[in-house]
């Protein structure tokens, strides 16, 4: 089942909302303004796991763009353990995260780092080792 909702151009509304026919569970929910994907208060498009409720895949964006200051922009997570698997940090559409990796992959089962990119701007870097690190990592 999905509803469309018409609203005025300037606000970010849930446009597409669509839920299990099984469980009712809202299994995918976008929010656009203006014919791109917005929203300020939380992500703009969240993925559900139709059994679970549990997130699968959020994603912030601001005017379309992949966009977030206070945590990551892309988040998977994996439908049984809940664990995020992986979590990229983007601002203003590029990868980007000053203090840490921009991008951590983690075991499912674990949540155990297995896999950490270095992003600054769009560039990948990292002048104290090297950008990317492959699995597994010391902990």
């Amino acid at each position: 089942m999905e509803f469309n909702i018409q609203a005025p151009a300037n606000i970010a509304v849930p446009v597409v909302i669509k839920r299990s026919i099984e469980t009712g569970v809202v299994i995918r929910e976008a929010w656009w303004l203006e014919g791109k994907l917005h929203r300020t208060d939380g992500p703009a498009f969240t993925g559900r796991d139709p059994a679970t409720g549990v997130a699968i895949y959020e994603e912030w964006r601001l005017e379309g763009k992949r966009h977030r200051t206070d945590g990551p922009a892309v988040i998977n997570r994996d439908p049984k353990t809940g664990v995020a698997t992986c979590e990229a940090w983007w601002y203003e559409n590029k990868r980007h995260r000053t203090g840490g990796p921009a991008i951590i992959e983690r075991d499912p089962t674990t949540g155990v780092a297995t896999c950490e990119e270095w992003w600054l701007n769009g560039d990948w870097q990292r002048k104290d080792m090297p950008s990317f690190s492959p699995q597994p990592l010391p902990s």
